[in-house]
């Protein structure tokens, strides 16, 4: 039975005319890389850090998290296996958290990739978008409730309706004073107080589909799925700049650290699966859509700061 929300993600990127990828999304089959060829490409350069980290989402069924040091080198598709359609990551100085859209769980393991536990948290509402500050982590449930859940970082206190009101998200992301989000059907980002006090469900208006969502001491940064573009504004909203990057191949997760701008692409239009991060420097220049390739369609995106 093929999920409807699923295709209608495939069609705003444009991609339905690929009958492997978005079968295989929304309910088909499709190969995918194998451990044992990811693992042997991964060899030919050593690891280092700090880190680049992203969820091979691979259109639906995607099982690994993937790691690269964060000039690009010592790409490992494969660092973390045996999740459940992977779609966001996140990560402290501990440990490292992803969504598994597929078990209704989050996930974590040490930085290091030990000590895996698919079920770390256990969700009602298929939980994709995941976020953390000191305190707690945060996740969009793309099933009902249709909520912003909390947790504490330790896995107890969860909070499954910690935010709601919400139709349709796709990312999230906190700062010491606010909780964003992106929401597809609405074309908007929206804004509540860290305590989830004070919702507002439109605080920017977008052109394109906002997806992913990063944030820094200066600016909101997302990504234009259906239009292949990277929008920038002010934390209060203002300077809206609604095509700071394009060119974008379908463009999901986005971070930013000090002196850069990385997003994963789900994949071209009329090309095959998408397996590429791009990155530019944080004024928007210097593009480079394959910085980082061999990933699996991937999707949320962590970065560990240099």
């Amino acid at each position: 039975m093929v999920n409807r929300r699923c295709l209608e993600w495939w069609a705003r990127l444009g991609i339905l005319m690929i009958a492997p990828l978005w079968l295989a999304a929304c309910g088909g089959t499709a190969a995918r890389p194998t451990v044992a060829a990811s693992r042997a490409a991964s060899a030919t350069a050593a690891a280092s850090g700090p880190y680049i980290y992203w969820a091979n989402w691979g259109a639906g069924r995607g099982t690994t998290i993937g790691r690269a040091n964060l000039d690009g080198t010592a790409v490992n598709p494969s660092f973390i296996t045996g999740a459940s359609t992977p779609c966001d990551v996140a990560i402290n100085q501990s440990y490292i958290y992803w969504g598994n859209n597929g078990t209704n769980s989050i996930g974590r393991a040490n930085l290091d990739g030990t000590a895996v536990n698919q079920a770390f948290i256990s969700s009602t509402g298929s939980p994709c978008p995941l976020t953390i500050d000191r305190s707690h982590i945060y996740w969009g449930n793309w099933q009902a409730p249709f909520s912003i859940g909390r947790a504490n970082l330790d896995g107890t206190g969860v909070n499954e309706n910690f935010i709601t009101g919400i139709t349709d998200f796709a990312d999230v992301v906190v700062n010491e004073t606010y909780i964003y989000w992106t929401s597809h059907d609405s074309l908007s980002i929206g804004r509540a107080n860290l305590d989830g006090r004070g919702v507002n469900q439109t605080f920017i208006k977008t052109e394109a589909t906002p997806d992913g969502m990063a944030i820094d001491g200066s600016h909101l940064y997302w990504t234009g799925i259906d239009r292949g573009t990277i929008g920038r504004a002010n934390l209060d909203g203002t300077g809206l700049n609604q095509t700071f990057i394009t060119g974008a191949n379908g463009p999901t997760g986005i971070k930013v650290d000090t002196a850069h701008i990385y997003w994963s692409q789900a994949g071209p239009p009329n090309g095959p699966a998408g397996t590429t991060i791009g990155r530019a420097n944080i004024d928007g220049t210097g593009v480079n859509q394959r910085f980082i390739t061999r990933a699996f369609i991937p999707a949320g995106l962590a970065i560990q700061q240099p």
